[in-house]
C-alpha cells in the first residue's frame, strides 16, 4: 500500500481541463520540467502541452484514445529529442502485479534508491541532478 500512496518524482501533474498545474512541474524542477509526463487527462491540448513542458531527453506517455489531430510541430519534439510513447493500458494486470508485491514475490530492494515527502520535491530534484548514474528512482511521498 505504501508503493501506492507514491508517485515517482519524474511526473508531471496535469490539471482536469488539460491546464498543467500552476508551476507544477517547471517550478519544482528548477526550470527544466519533468523528465517523464503521463498525459492521462487525453484531451488535445493535454498531449501538446505535454510535449512543452517535458524536459530535454524526457519522454511523453500518451494514455488516450483521443482521435482529434494534435497541433504538434516536429521542431519541438526534435530539439528536445523527446521520446513519445502510448501504453498498451493493460489494467487487468494491476491487481495481479499488486498481490506479488503484498506476496514479495516481486522484490522492491533497489528499485527504489531514495524517498522524498513532498514537501522536499526540489531537493529530490537535486539529488536526481547530482548523482544521475546512481539512481534508479526517486519517489515523492504524499504520507
Amino acid at each position: 500500500m505504501k508503493v501506492l500512496k507514491s508517485v515517482v518524482v519524474t511526473i508531471a501533474l496535469m490539471g482536469l481541463a488539460g491546464t498543467v498545474f500552476a508551476g507544477g512541474g517547471q517550478q519544482s524542477t528548477g526550470g527544466m520540467g519533468p523528465n517523464v509526463t503521463i498525459d492521462a487527462v487525453c484531451i488535445k491540448t493535454s498531449f501538446e502541452q505535454a510535449v512543452e513542458i517535458t524536459s530535454a531527453a524526457g519522454r511523453v506517455v500518451e494514455l488516450s484514445f483521443n482521435e482529434i489531430k494534435s497541433e504538434i510541430a516536429p521542431v519541438n519534439i526534435i530539439k528536445k529529442e523527446l521520446i513519445i510513447c502510448g501504453s498498451r493500458l493493460q489494467t487487468k494486470r494491476f491487481p495481479v502485479v499488486i498481490d506479488y508485491l503484498k506476496q514479495g514475490k516481486i522484490p522492491l530492494e533497489g528499485f527504489i534508491t531514495k524517498i522524498y515527502p513532498i514537501a522536499d520535491m526540489a531537493e529530490a530534484f537535486d539529488y536526481v541532478d547530482k548523482n544521475n548514474a546512481s539512481v534508479r528512482k526517486v519517489v515523492i511521498s504524499f504520507d
